[in-house]
């Protein structure tokens, strides 16, 4: 693991705008199935930042967001 070399964020901001920019996002399983989108909703989860489909209760749904948003503020 020490000897990876190290990306610069600049660089490796450019990556990922153009592996962005080639994907279709929209597929029904891409963020399962992609390794690369697994890890960014990994580490978008761990963030509480990423956003599920509306399903269910709307009012009991917002609730819990709510509350989200004042646990995990950054």
């Amino acid at each position: 693991m020490n000897n990876l070399n190290k990306i610069d964020e600049k660089e490796l901001a450019k990556y990922l705008e153009q592996w962005f920019n080639e994907v279709d996002i929209t597929k029904e399983h891409f963020w399962d199935r992609n390794k690369v989108g697994q890890i960014v909703k990994k580490w978008l989860k761990l963030g509480g930042k990423w956003k599920n489909r509306a399903r269910g209760n709307p009012r009991k749904g917002y609730k819990k967001l709510i509350e989200n948003r004042n646990i995990v503020d950054f």
